[in-house]
């Protein structure tokens, strides 16, 4: 705390796992997490915080008993993000607004041998690449001192970026091997395809008593990035996978 109206916190994870099954595979996992964030109060109308940080997340599967099926598999996923939100305080409102802006890269998955004497064909997927930003706009309006109405819109923008090979299908036809028309390749940082639209926010509450209150509320969102889980694996074995020209992000 600089003083009475700026503060600094800086806050950090790290954790690594690590066990075996019958001494043969080995599991690992890691996650990482660090984050700055910056607090300044300009008055008693206006107040401002900007975060930035860094997330990470990997495992890897390693099996080594058996020499000739000796492999690794691994997976990671990072994320750098920074958001600026900013708070307007007026009689019976309060005014939130801001911008966030979260990229990612992703490492789908590597199956490689893990010994000289394996004869595993390793399988290396490409890299993925995104950013993902928004910027909100919302108000808090205490009507009356039982009935309180908020409302918010944010509108959010994703752009898949390269290097990717992407992959174009016959219309109307699965996306498989045999119904595929053509692959175009694009250079690191190049916009492959972009996915936009609002996000909308409205909530109320009234309060009956003092301790007794009813609240009802809407919201829609967007998400871009997908769990993929192996429902027949013994272990955790998920991954993660980006919204891109052949998967749509998901409404709700």
């Amino acid at each position: 705390q600089f003083n009475t109206k700026n503060n600094l916190y800086i806050s950090g994870y790290y954790s690594r796992d690590k066990f075996s099954l019958n001494n043969d595979t080995t599991f690992s996992y890691s996650n990482r997490n660090l984050s700055v964030k910056y607090k300044h109060t300009f008055n008693n109308k206006w107040g401002a915080t900007v975060v930035a940080g860094y997330d990470g997340y990997k495992y890897q599967i390693e099996s080594e008993k058996d020499k000739i099926n000796a492999h690794e598999l691994k997976f990671d996923i990072q994320q750098l993000n920074f958001k600026a939100d900013f708070t307007h305080y007026l009689s019976n409102h309060t005014i939130d607004f801001g911008i966030s802006t979260i990229n990612y890269k992703l490492n789908p998955g590597s199956y490689q041998p893990n010994s000289p004497e394996s004869l595993i064909v390793p399988d290396v997927l490409p890299a993925e690449n995104a950013e993902e930003s928004a910027a909100y706009l919302s108000d808090k309006w205490n009507i009356t001192p039982d009935l309180t109405l908020q409302a918010g819109i944010r509108y959010s923008l994703f752009n898949v970026l390269g290097p990717k090979d992407v992959n174009t299908y016959a219309p109307g036809l699965p996306k498989e091997p045999d119904n595929l028309v053509e692959t175009t390749s694009y250079e690191s940082g190049k916009v492959i395809n972009t996915y936009h639209g609002p996000e909308y926010r409205l909530s109320m509450r009234y309060s009956l008593t003092e301790s007794f209150s009813v609240k009802a509320g809407y919201n829609s969102l967007r998400q871009y990035i997908h769990m993929l889980s192996n429902t027949t694996a013994i272990s955790p074995t998920d991954i993660w996978k980006l919204s891109d020209a052949n998967i749509r992000p998901q409404k709700g």
